[in-house]
């Protein structure tokens, strides 16, 4: 069973938007109220499309700086503006883009991402711990989850990259599995999931280890028998 990520921030507006559209050919003019929201979103997405034309104005160097700040935010990378617009650029912006990425953590985590999607051999040249630092340390400082995916179903990018980074990745997600914090995650069906399983910070270094292992266990939906298995993990 599979569940899609939440929706993005643009295909909600535009969803709602089409919604308007459609109410509006039902509704009276005389609605006040109904006409009140349809200027509210049409407002809200004319300023979407003021921040997009504005995004596209911007150099590698400013994107990056929004990015920066977004990934301290917790902001999921298909919910980033900023981050399409860098992706979107390709090849071409790769190369500043790699060389902008210099702190090892939280802060990096989109522009490490976006390199990832735009250039796949300059992504590899940075140094796997580099690398591994920023992941490990935005996975441990997520409020959160959505970026992650729910262990149980699907990974995102982010948590793909942390597999990918294979055995090197092990000792610093080892070093999260006595984190109990809760893990949770926005959205709807995605909720609905975590809320389930209760995922906490260790259930997330546990699985991930356990994929770049190569194993296919099934997780519990109880967090006791998650605990049992941890234990065996770090004994």
């Amino acid at each position: 069973m599979k569940f899609k990520r939440s929706l993005s921030t643009r295909a909600i507006i535009f969803a709602c938007f089409a919604l308007v559209i459609f109410l509006s050919s039902c509704a009276q003019p005389e609605d006040e109220g109904f006409q009140e929201i349809e200027s509210q979103l049409e407002e809200l997405a004319q300023k979407r499309s003021d921040y997009q034309e504005e995004l596209s104005q911007m150099n590698t160097a400013q994107l990056f700086e929004i990015l920066q700040q977004e990934s301290i935010e917790g902001k999921e990378p298909y919910n980033s503006m900023a981050y399409s617009e860098l992706v979107s650029r390709g090849e071409q912006a790769a190369p500043e883009l790699q060389s902008l990425l210099r702190n090892d953590d939280q802060s990096s985590l989109l522009g490490l991402l976006a390199l990832r999607e735009m250039d796949q051999t300059l992504y590899r040249q940075l140094d796997s711990a580099f690398r591994i630092n920023v992941l490990v340390d935005a996975l441990q400082n997520s409020k959160y989850f959505n970026t992650w995916g729910l262990p149980h179903l699907y990974w995102e990018e982010a948590a793909q990259s942390i597999i990918d980074e294979g055995e090197a990745a092990q000792e610093p997600l080892m070093l999260l599995l006595d984190d109990t914090r809760p893990a949770p995650m926005w959205g709807e069906e995605e909720v609905v999931e975590s809320n389930a399983y209760a995922y906490r910070v260790r259930d997330y270094a546990w699985a991930l280890i356990l994929a770049i292992r190569g194993n296919d266990l099934a997780i519990p939906t109880d967090p006791a028998q998650r605990d049992e298995l941890i234990k065996e993990m770090q004994s």
